[in-house]
């Protein structure tokens, strides 16, 4: 990627920055395109342009791409998040200890559809894998 693109790139990956320079929309090409999907970006690009008003200063396959690539965001995490309540209500009664991690929590504290995850780790003790392994396959 070039440099301008690379910037690009990464201020649209920036959705906590309060100002974006517009002078960088020139460089939405589909290199830039691809890295965001490439990423898992787009859900934050099309963000970032919607939050700054700038969504029409993109072309239409570029805006297009990125509005369904985080419609979709929004619909896998619906069906992300129903897993994850079935699987706590699996784990509520169990007598061992057990946390959650990386992307399960992660996923509820960005916007919607700006990250999603496609696994669910565990932490468990050694010796609790037979026990949570019969569980999850009852």
């Amino acid at each position: 990627m070039k440099k301008e693109e690379m910037q690009l790139f990464k201020n649209l990956c920036n959705f906590y920055k309060k100002d974006f320079n517009e002078k960088l929309l020139e460089h939405a090409t589909p290199n830039v395109l691809g890295e965001l999907f490439y990423n898992r970006m787009n859900g934050v690009a099309y963000g970032v342009l919607k939050k700054n008003g700038l969504l029409h200063k993109v072309n239409r396959e570029f805006r297009n791409s990125l509005q369904m690539g985080y419609l979709h965001n929004i619909e896998k995490n619906k069906s992300f998040f129903l897993c994850l309540k079935h699987l706590n209500e699996m784990l509520d009664n169990v007598n061992f200890k057990y946390a959650l991690l990386k992307g399960g929590l992660l996923c509820g504290n960005y916007p919607d559809g700006f990250r999603t995850s496609n696994d669910v780790d565990i932490l468990i003790s050694p010796r609790d894998v037979s026990k949570l392994s019969t569980l999850l396959s009852e």
